[in-house]
């Protein structure tokens, strides 16, 4: 996977911090578009499996559209560590990281890929793998957000 650079290069981090960032984040935003062309941006909870970001969902609605029209997508996910009050009063510093990646966006179909996602994300949120049944992975939507290339940035202060 291709690491992008940030244009401040002195808070580019590795690729590795990337995707450490990307698994330990509880929530991030997932990007496509809408049908004019507009960007569409919604909070969402997920699960990092390799190079893949899980994410459930409804079974419609914008962001399933989205996809469906063009499979490009992003996902952003941070943390703010610290507010640091600066010399000059009303400055201040924000101590932060992020990780962006872009990639390509599907529907997971396959019932066997949907039952590990499913299982990866009840891991994360809930401390144990499931339990799940045919009919959970029937009802439930999963959009799997496959990587091709992140960002992460950081500004760590005192």
């Amino acid at each position: 996977m291709p690491l992008l650079k940030a244009r401040r290069s002195e808070r580019q981090r590795t690729e590795s911090e990337a995707l450490d960032m990307l698994s330990r984040a509880h929530f991030g935003h997932f990007g496509t578009t809408t049908s004019d062309g507009y960007p569409y941006v919604v909070p969402l909870n997920h699960a990092l499996e390799g190079l893949t970001l899980y994410m459930h969902s409804a079974r419609s609605g914008q962001k399933i559209d989205g996809i469906k029209r063009d499979s490009k997508a992003c996902f952003e996910a941070s943390e703010m560590l610290k507010l640091v009050p600066g010399e000059v009063p009303c400055r201040y510093a924000v101590s932060y990281r992020s990780a962006i990646c872009f990639g390509r966006a599907r529907i997971v179909e396959d019932d066997e890929e949907k039952m590990r996602a499913l299982k990866a994300l009840s891991l994360k949120f809930a401390g144990k793998p499931g339990p799940f049944d045919a009919g959970d992975v029937e009802r439930v939507c999963v959009i799997a957000l496959d990587i091709e290339a992140a960002t992460c940035k950081a500004r760590l202060t005192e």
